[in-house]
């Protein structure tokens, strides 16, 4: 569902984002704390190592942005980002 997010304009990805996470935590908790933990040791781990890791990352990038109160965690998220682009 991430890859899929990924091919979604930039102007409408948050949007998009937004509404798969609500429906995600809605529907299927479980699978969002799944996801948390890999976010959480790719975070600790300081690198995306996979495509998949780079499309949570992203993904949670598009959830984050406009957050205010959040932005020391998308810079953290921005610079794993960069640095996968940067090897790629």
């Amino acid at each position: 569902m991430l890859d899929l997010v990924g091919e979604v304009d930039i102007q409408w990805r948050g949007a998009v984002s937004n509404a798969l996470h609500d429906a995600i935590a809605a529907e299927y908790p479980e699978f969002l704390q799944l996801e948390t933990a890999r976010l959480e040791k790719i975070m600790a781990r300081g690198k995306i190592r996979t495509e998949a890791e780079f499309y949570l990352v992203r993904h949670n990038i598009d959830v984050l942005e406009g957050e205010p109160e959040l932005p020391e965690e998308l810079r953290r998220l921005y610079a794993l980002v960069e640095a996968y682009e940067a090897r790629a």
